[in-house]
Formats: C-alpha cells, structure tokens, sequence
C-alpha cells in the first residue's frame, strides 16, 4: 500500500467525524470569505462611485468619524478653486432617507454649474441645461427597485419630486442613490448653505509630484479641513477601519476554533489508533514517517473543509448581498488573492493543529501500544 494513501483509509474509516470536522473547517472558511468580501464591498463601492464622478481630492471636516454626520459651509468651495492646481470644486450634501418602497438610499445634493452633473450618463429623460428644484435624477437600480420611469413622481420627506432622468453607473452606490439640485435638498433637510463634502477635481492628473504638492497645499491653507485622495479614502475612513477590524477578528476566532477541531479530532484518532502506530513503529517506521501520516490526514481534511468553505463563502455573500438592501451599498469584492489566502491559511492552521497529536503518536512504545486494546 503506498504510504500517500494510509491517511485517506485513517480518515475514511471513521466517515461521520470525518465529515463534522471537514464542516467545522468549511464554516470557518465561509465566514472568513462572507466577511472579508463584505468589508472590501462596502470599500470598492464608495471608490468607484468616487471614480465615476472624477473626482481626485474629497475635502471633508477634520475630525468626523463619519462623513454623512458632519457639514460644511458651502462657501468654502470659492476660497479651495483659488489654490493653485485645482481645476473644480463642487460642494455635495449627502443624506440617507428612505423612498416609497420603504428602503434606505442615500440622496445627494449638487450645484447646479457642477461639473458632476457632466459625469452622469444618462440612460433615459434628459437633464437639460439645468436641473430645476422639483426634479430628481435616479440611479437605474433604485429606479427599478420603485418602478419608476421619466416623468412619474418620488415621495421624499413627505414632498413629491418629478423625475427627469435615469442614470446607468458601473458602481452600486451611485446606481442607487437619488440626485436633485442642491439648493432644493438645503431646504428639504434643513442644511441651508451647507455641505457635506466638496469634490475636487485637478488641474493635471496622473501626476503624483503634483497631486501631492496640491494636497499638502489644501491641508495646510484649511486647518478645520481635511483633503484626501479618493484612492486614500477607504484606508483613512474610521467607521470603515473598524467594520474592516471586525470582519477580521472575527473570521480569526472562527479559524481559530477550526483548529482546535481538527486538533481535537486528530487527538482522538491518535488515542483510538494507538495500536496501529505502535505496529508502524515495530515495523520500523520512523518517527518523522509517523508524524508526516498525522500531519498528511490534518492537510486533507483542511483543504477539503477549505474549498467547501471558499465555495459557500461566496455563494453566500452573493446571496445575502443580492438578497438584501445591502445590494444598495456594497459591491461584491472577492479576488484571487483572498481565495488563496484563505485556503492556504486554512491549510496552515490545520497542519499546525496537527503538530501535537504527531508528538503524541510518535512517543508511543511499541512495546505498550501492542498490549493496548
């Protein structure tokens, strides 16, 4: 019998313990995968949104952990289009509401000279030269989601608004988020001669020298003030650093007790199979034969416990994002490289799990292990 095909046989004679252990692994695995997909989502939704409007530099209140909490006097986007490299400033009030269906989108707020409303591509209606304050725009998706077409009216904070166009966007968040003028949302929300962020667009980009130098610019000139890139701005975010945290603690303990199964179920083999080690022994198998056989059976059931679990990790991120209101805000995120991660961290933990019960066999007596019944 070649040696590569004890551990299999070890395994397959005790098919139920098996089988839990190689689900404990698979649970672990998915919440890793559910949660670490969930946390680079919500990154990859707010960035591409960002992209989508060219935007290079988000100005926002210094010191708020969240942006949507904070506002800023409008008037602050002349003095910022005065330092030198900054091409466009345009002011955005952004606010979370609900609309008719009962699901939580977010409503934005832009000037009417911005350049954002440039950036919007248009699938149906037409915006004009100008949006007027009775007017929405909707995201193709939360148009869907209310069944609402050109010219058919949207209930916000208990105000009817007419709706003008229908934009297309690669990214979820702007695919579900409702624009209007923002002098009409300054009045709507109570914010007048408010915002929430200013987007800025610069004179030269892909430029870092100069990027740079227009940033420590901003910084300095507005000390209440806070400039980042749009590409920096899912990394600095505090509320998504710690939903980021969370994820990762998380899967963590969830690997973690993964371990411990499959240390706990290699245990118990090693302790039933004392007999059958202490034959290989007599045999004259040597030590690091013995615990390569252990080592082997904690490799099979972590992998196969790893690619059910990267399996059912996407499966249900996929689910629970399409199946929710979450499809609003996250978009999907699992690459290859977090698909390998986790299989070969599971595959890590497993092979370290097994490492105690292989001293355990190896310090088997021959002479013992046969007496043993």
């Amino acid at each position: 019998m070649h040696f590569i095909r004890i551990p299999g046989n070890n395994l397959a004679k005790r098919p139920m313990r098996t089988f839990l252990t190689c689900l404990g692994v698979a649970l672990g695995v998915a919440s890793f995968i559910a949660l670490t997909g969930l946390s680079r989502g919500v990154e990859k939704a707010w960035t591409t949104g960002l992209d989508e409007k060219g935007v290079h530099i988000l100005g926002m209140r210094k010191g708020a952990v969240e942006i949507l909490t904070a506002t800023l006097d409008e008037n602050l986007a002349g003095q910022i289009s005065g330092v030198e490299g900054v091409r466009a400033v345009s002011g955005e009030l952004i606010d979370l509401i609900q609309v008719d269906n009962g699901a939580t989108v977010l409503l934005s707020g832009w000037p009417a000279e911005s350049s954002l409303w440039k950036t919007l591509h248009v699938a149906r209606g037409n915006l004009g030269r100008s949006m007027d304050t009775g007017s929405v725009v909707l995201g193709e998706s939360i148009a869907a989601a209310l069944n609402k077409d050109i010219g058919d009216t949207v209930s916000l904070h208990a105000h009817g608004f007419t709706v003008k166009a229908i934009h297309k966007s690669t990214g979820t968040l702007n695919n579900n988020t409702i624009i209007m003028a923002l002098s009409r949302m300054q009045k709507l929300t109570g914010k007048t001669g408010q915002v929430t962020v200013f987007n800025i667009r610069l004179a030269t980009t892909g430029d870092r020298a100069f990027s740079a130098k227009v940033l420590s610019d901003l910084n300095r000139r507005f000390e209440t003030l806070l400039f980042q890139e749009t590409r920096e701005i899912a990394d600095n975010n505090k509320i998504l650093q710690l939903f980021r945290a969370i994820a990762w603690g998380t899967s963590i303990i969830a690997l973690m007790i993964c371990a411990f199964v499959v240390l706990n179920t290699l245990l118990m083999s090693v302790t039933e199979r004392k007999r059958e080690i202490g034959i290989y022994s007599a045999l004259g198998w040597k030590p690091s034969r013995i615990m390569m056989m252990i080592g082997m059976e904690a490799v099979i059931i972590t992998s196969a416990g790893g690619v059910t679990g990267i399996l059912s990790g996407a499966f249900g991120l996929e689910w629970l994002i399409r199946g929710t209101e979450l499809n609003a805000y996250i978009d999907p995120r699992l690459d290859v490289w977090i698909v390998m991660e986790t299989f070969l961290v599971s595959a890590v933990l497993g092979t370290l799990a097994s490492i105690y019960p292989a001293w355990r066999a190896v310090r088997i007596s021959p002479t013992e292990a046969l007496r043993y019944e």
